[in-house]
């Protein structure tokens, strides 16, 4: 797979790939075409039958030198090279400097503000970015929805909450080139509970999703699809008496779109609020219809027994039912990951509990994808471990698992827990991630 100029530098540091291994692998490859072309002329040297031997060989042209670089290129290399060497007060000095001295661009006004803040600063970290935002703002706006998602963390964290509607409404105007950083604040609002302000982020960013060309089809759909959810869930978590058919339910949902079943919509409020319910065993509907119905009844319960705001219980019912439907899939490394039976001996058919416990294998397999380098879905990982011990409280009280599977399971998956701990650790800006996992697991073991 061929790596962009802007992508992260496959070596792991964390940087992009043309400020860290591009000019080094360019170097490479220059060589190797240069020994190319002399292994390609010492062969037609000594080829001494070949009727052609004595003819002029072809020598391949040179590849071309590197560009020179610019007065302002060498300056901003120079400047890279003493801000790497730097401490932290040196290195901020450095960034003010370079600022006033309109030294920076873009790339170089990101990568020395990453790294400032990877040094842990946070406060430090926001002044700059405001001086950055203030004396160029066309230098901020290129990289505003990484800013801006970094902002908001930091604001849910030190729970300077007064700052998130004006945070939360400038990352709806980035909506239409960046979807992917506007996810992770969605994913951190609906965490944390901030429903309403979410629904409104989301109505204001939908019209500029709708008209980008900058996606590939059914991102819109898909975006139309999730706002609409959290429209409903914020209409459940602001009304006492919900209802399918009232019109400001229907208002907010239907301006992404119109509901393309009431009766679905109706049968999602009545299981999540508890009116209603579908037992599985007494179902005839198909499974996978089955499994999303006793997803919304999990979340339900999340919410009732478990207390867990509303917009975190979504995303537990999303990432549990896309782990199951992995690990059901057959070709998913996921569903790989699950030790089967070996010898002569065909494997039993999977029962209820097999599809709907989790393993410990799969699991971790799961969560390591979550967690990968390139895209880390932090918070996605973190709410399906907050959420794993209710779901199997959820299950046996269901009669879906026996007794023994589930102290079984939850002893094994706490292993897991315990492993995963110091993860929780290297993401300081949500530090309520770690102990909302603790507390989770510390009370389904009083349960």
């Amino acid at each position: 797979m061929k790596v962009g100029r802007n992508d992260p530098c496959p070596c792991g540091s964390g940087k992009k790939y043309k400020k860290c291994c591009l000019a080094k692998d360019e170097a490479a490859a220059r060589q190797s075409a240069q020994e190319r072309a002399r292994a390609i002329r010492a062969v037609e040297l000594h080829a001494g039958s070949d009727p052609l031997a004595g003819s002029p060989a072809y020598t391949p042209p040179p590849p071309p030198e590197p560009r020179p670089r610019s007065p302002e290129e060498a300056a901003r290399e120079e400047l890279w090279a003493a801000f790497e060497a730097a401490d932290i007060v040196e290195q901020t000095a450095l960034f003010r400097r370079a600022l006033s001295d309109d030294l920076l661009d873009d790339e170089y006004a990101y990568e020395m503000l990453a790294h400032l803040r990877d040094e842990g600063d946070f406060a430090l970290w926001g002044v700059l970015v405001e001086e950055l935002k203030a004396a160029r703002p066309e230098l901020y706006a290129s990289s505003a929805p990484y800013y801006l998602e970094w902002q908001i963390a930091d604001a849910l964290a030190a729970g300077d909450l007064d700052r998130l509607p004006a945070l939360a409404a400038a990352l709806a105007e980035t909506a239409g080139d960046d979807l992917d950083q506007f996810y992770y604040s969605r994913d951190r609002l609906a965490y944390h509970g901030h429903l309403a302000l979410l629904a409104e982020t989301m109505a204001r960013a939908w019209p500029l999703v709708r008209e980008s060309d900058k996606y590939l089809p059914g991102v819109d759909e898909e975006f139309a699809s999730e706002a609409q959810q959290i429209a409903m869930l914020a209409y459940l978590e602001r009304t006492a008496t919900p209802r399918a058919d009232d019109p400001v339910l229907l208002a907010a949902v239907e301006q992404f779109g119109p509901v393309d079943s009431p009766e679905a919509l109706a049968d999602q409020i009545a299981l999540i609020t508890g009116e209603a319910d579908r037992p599985w065993e007494r179902a005839d509907d198909p499974e996978d219809t089955r499994l999303d119905r006793l997803g919304f009844r999990f979340q339900g319960e999340l919410a009732r027994r478990w207390g867990m705001p509303l917009g975190r219980t979504e995303l537990a019912r999303v990432a549990l039912l896309t782990y199951i439907a992995e690990r059901r899939d057959p070709d998913s490394s996921i569903a790989q990951a699950v030790k089967r039976p070996r010898g002569k001996h065909k494997a039993a058919p999977p029962t209820v509990s097999d599809l709907l416990c989790p393993d410990r294998e799969s699991l971790d397999r799961y969560l390591a994808q979550k967690l990968s380098f390139l895209s880390p879905r932090v918070i996605e990982a973190a709410v399906m471990l907050e959420a794993v011990p209710a779901w199997l409280h959820f299950l046996h009280d269901q009669g879906l698992i026996s007794a023994e599977r589930r102290a079984d399971a939850l002893r094994d998956l706490g292993k897991l827990v315990e492993q995963a701990a110091p993860i929780w650790a290297q993401h300081p800006s949500d530090p309520a991630l770690g102990p909302n996992i603790r507390a989770a697991w510390e009370r389904a073991t009083e349960a």
